[in-house]
């Protein structure tokens, strides 16, 4: 099963780079024939931020700009160019609808090399929605601030924060897509280790 990321974003605190990634892999082991895989850690961002490593951007998103989608479940994905903390939540983006609930129902899951998150959000018909990251103050999360809002922005592995990046998209009118295993199918560039949230939710 995929770490899921944002259900630490106050207690996740930063972790020294020679830390493991990983669990141990004496963790490792076999369940009535399934391999059982270790979940990467949690880990905050560097204090120090080491800027030898690029600052984060992110490479590819499904919806990407401008995209029309089906209704109903949407998983939504950022690959980013660096390993990534566990901070950052979804902002919203005036006047369009959020897609993906406000931060407390944010539930993000990451890949192990920590390049890609996905997030499983619904969304009705005919709408335009639209999301931002660390692009700026949003005083809907001014409530949030004690312990939350400190921890709102992206921020790489190695402590450098994520560019501002925003985005928006449509739902068309239908047929909507009731399947999780068929709204991750519907991202046709989805990196190969993208977490699978069909697998992580059996």
């Amino acid at each position: 099963m995929i770490l899921p990321i944002f259900a630490c974003l106050s207690a996740c605190a930063a972790a020294p780079p020679e830390l493991p990634l990983f669990e141990s892999p004496s963790r490792q082991g076999a369940l009535d024939g399934l391999t059982v895989k270790p979940a990467p850690r949690c880990l905050g961002p560097r204090l120090t931020p080491d800027r030898s490593i690029p600052p984060p951007v992110v490479e590819s998103a499904y919806p990407p700009e401008g995209a029309v989608v089906r209704p109903g479940i949407l998983v939504v994905r950022l690959t980013f160019n660096v390993a990534m903390s566990c901070n950052g939540i979804f902002l919203k983006l005036p006047p369009m609808e959020k897609p993906c609930g406000e931060a407390a129902m944010q539930e993000a899951w990451l890949s192990y090399d920590r390049r890609t998150i996905r997030m499983k959000c619904m969304v009705s018909p005919n709408r335009r929605y639209g999301y931002r990251l660390n692009s700026g103050p949003d005083p809907s999360y001014d409530k949030l601030r004690l312990g939350l809002v400190g921890n709102a922005n992206f921020i790489s592995l190695a402590g450098l924060p994520l560019k501002s990046f925003k985005t928006t998209f449509t739902t068309s009118g239908g047929p909507r897509v009731t399947d999780i295993r068929e709204a991750e199918a519907q991202d046709k560039d989805a990196p190969p280790n993208a977490p699978e949230l069909a697998a992580s939710s059996r």
